[in-house]
């Protein structure tokens, strides 16, 4: 009698492809079969057949597979020098990884001999079309495992992260007790390997090599996605990172606050050669406060050969945690040392110590340097001791102290006091300057992102009218989608009614809004992550405000220059801070109300200030953007002082804080 069809599903792997079951304590995945040209069935039925050991056992070539997952309770073994390798023409989805481990335990990974094993995708496939852009392709995925081991394993010219260690989603059980020890990540896209939520976990003897393709390239990447992951316990030890387009030992706290679990994190005699910068550390770059505690230690690293700078340490105020270099080395780099702030109000970097380091000039110079802000006293919390060597042998021994640092990391503006920042006006202060009533002007070209904020002004009831386009910065080959959201503004600038307006479209489309009274309103873009929104045209004054964010976000479309105004009151003295990060690099000119240059900058330095004195002329004053001789020219961030807080988009169309 032959059995239902259903029954199947109900069959262990090993009877459906005629595995003896007495031998279940070991299988190899050839006993369930090998294609040469797709073997996921197998490998996937001899991982789900329950078997203490699976062998990926040798064949003629490379097992070739689709995404394959581990089990729980198993220990998966490569024979000396066997391949697991991704299917070529597959992988199309955005998140395909190549091997995952998702919500397992007590799993181990293990390679045989002295070549091991290796799991290789094809970076360069992926990287031009067809393939949608993607930055998570990851050969090995641990995804809120507990209890796994992984070594003499390499993983080579993923898509994405050569390993990736987090939660399995927002809210998942955090990684636990995972050791990766004698690996080797090699040629991949965005990391070699990248933690973002971990507690317990050790990575040792272990190479991170050649990663390129998509921002950060670091070979060691630590960077929580939220406050509520956790950095615990994380230790890197004997590790090696070399010719990164990136960073080699790098992190990135920017998403964790006070609220987060203190974070521990130590680099043992690791090793960075030849990568963009050696180590680097970044607190907050978009924090004003509200940091993680802990402690962060580098101890007897070597920092070698650094395209930029050998040690940089970045957002880390009084506030944040502490930051330890300990018998560090920094040697033949293109510069040595750096500290600075990412935002005026963080306050200069502080809690950091410098003990017993010692930097090896290949040419000399000053070996240190910083962004030039901070508070108005110096760091209380920097310390340590350095030894600096120059080319032909003489020694410069250097006690970092207060004194020291009062000397070397200025007050804030060099020396130069901010005016107070302004919050939103009064309504019945503000008056409109039309050049161009009821009618539609060019704006300049501004890129927005999701969730960002445009002002426009009615000065009485009435229709406003504005013509623009979504446009993509990253080709997934999705059909542009979005709404805006206008809201009326209360007096104190918070938010009363709002109306939903339909906003898809790469083309140019007008639409308009009837505004039931006068005053001011919002218009916010509800828009997919790959996309950004372009103002073409208004009628209306229209400007981006810093009164509530206090920062402005924006960026040039497709890199073109693009101009901004801003108004300069009789009397006060004003000033405007333009800020990129580690990636992204602008050049900046400031012109005043008479046409006379202020100041400028070719984007050699990440932060632009531009003071305009009380004595100049009142009137609007224009900021120029394009780009610079460093970084992807992207995102600028934008801080005003002594001013009303708007950056307007036409001059022809802007309105006067009385």
């Amino acid at each position: 009698m032959a059995l239902p069809l259903c029954i199947f599903a109900f069959l262990p792997a090993m009877a459906l492809f005629g595995v003896n079951a007495a031998s279940s304590d070991v299988v190899k995945v050839s006993q369930f079969g090998h294609d040469p040209k797709d073997s996921t069935r197998f490998i996937q039925a001899a991982l789900d057949s329950g078997a203490k050991r699976v062998v990926f056992d040798r064949q003629n070539g490379p097992w070739v597979a689709l995404t394959v997952h581990a089990r729980s309770n198993q220990e998966i073994v490569f024979e000396e020098g066997v391949e697991l390798q991704a299917k070529r023409g597959a992988f199309m989805g955005l998140r395909d990884s190549l091997f995952n481990f998702d919500n397992v335990t007590n799993v181990t990974l293990r390679g045989l001999g002295k070549r091991g094993g290796i799991l290789r995708m094809h970076k360069k496939d992926y990287q031009k079309p067809p393939y949608p852009r993607s930055q998570w392709r990851f050969a090995l995925r641990l995804y809120s495992v507990q209890n796994v081991l992984v070594e003499n394993m390499s993983f080579i010219s993923s898509g994405g992260d050569g390993i990736i260690v987090t939660e399995s989603d927002e809210g998942g059980a955090t990684p636990r007790n995972v050791t990766i020890r004698n690996c080797v990540c090699d040629d991949n896209h965005r990391q070699g390997i990248s933690v973002i939520s971990a507690e317990n976990l050790l990575v040792e003897n272990c190479v991170f090599k050649n990663t390129s393709g998509t921002p950060p390239q670091a070979g060691i990447d630590i960077e929580p996605d939220s406050n509520v992951q956790c950095l615990e316990n994380v230790v890197f030890r004997n590790c090696i990172t070399s010719g990164n387009a990136g960073k080699g030992l790098e992190l990135y706290l920017q998403k964790l606050d006070s609220t987060s679990r203190p974070i521990s994190i130590l680099f043992d005699k690791c090793t960075s050669d030849g990568d963009y910068t050696a180590a680097a550390v970044h607190g907050g770059c978009l924090r004003e406060s509200d940091f993680p505690k802990g402690l962060v230690e580098y101890r007897n690293c070597s920092l070698l050969s650094a395209r930029g700078y050998g040690l940089y340490v970045s957002a880390s105020p009084a506030c944040a945690f502490d930051v330890l270099f300990d018998g560090c080395i920094v040697s033949n780099s293109f510069k040595d040392v750096r500290f600075e702030s990412a935002m005026l109000r963080q306050g200069i970097t502080d809690g950091v110590m410098l003990r017993n380091l010692k930097i090896w000039q290949s040419k000399e110079r000053d070996w240190f340097s910083t962004g030039g802000f901070g508070p108005d006293v110096a760091p209380s919390r920097i310390s340590g001791n350095v030894e600096v060597i120059k080319p032909d042998g003489r020694r410069e021994h250097v006690v970092i102290d207060r004194k020291w640092a009062a000397k070397r990391m200025p007050e804030i503006n060099g020396g130069i006091q901010l005016p107070p920042h302004e919050g939103f006006p009064d309504l019945s202060a503000v008056e409109v300057v039309d050049m161009a009533p009821n009618k539609m002007v060019d704006v300049s070209p501004v890129a927005f992102g999701k969730g960002m904020r445009l002002l426009f002004y009615m000065d009485k009831p009435g229709s406003a009218r504005f013509v623009s386009r979504q446009v993509t910065y990253k080709q997934d080959g999705a059909p542009p989608t979005g709404f805006y959201i206008v809201y009326k503004l209360e007096t104190n600038g918070k938010r009363g009614q709002s109306w939903r307006i339909d906003a898809s479209g790469f083309e140019p489309r007008e639409f308009s809004f009837n505004a039931p009274q006068a005053g001011f309103y919002e218009l916010e873009m509800s828009l997919k992550e790959t996309t950004r929104f372009l103002l073409v045209r208004a009628s209306v004054p229209v400007a981006a405000s810093t009164a509530r964010r206090k920062r402005a976000m924006i960026a040039g479309n497709a890199g073109a220059p693009f101009s901004m105004w801003f108004e300069k009151r009789k009397g006060k003295r004003c000033s405007l801070v333009a800020s990129g990060s580690d990636y992204y690099g602008f050049a900046a000119a400031v012109t005043s109300a008479e046409g006379d240059m202020v100041c400028k900058n070719d984007g050699s330095e990440k932060i632009f200030y531009a003071n305009i004195s009380e004595m100049a002329k009142d009137g609007l004053c224009r900021i120029d953007f394009s780009k610079g001789k460093r970084g992807v020219y992207d995102w600028i961030y934008l801080d005003l002082y002594g001013a009303p807080p708007f950056f307007f988009l036409t001059p022809h169309k802007t309105w006067r804080v009385r």
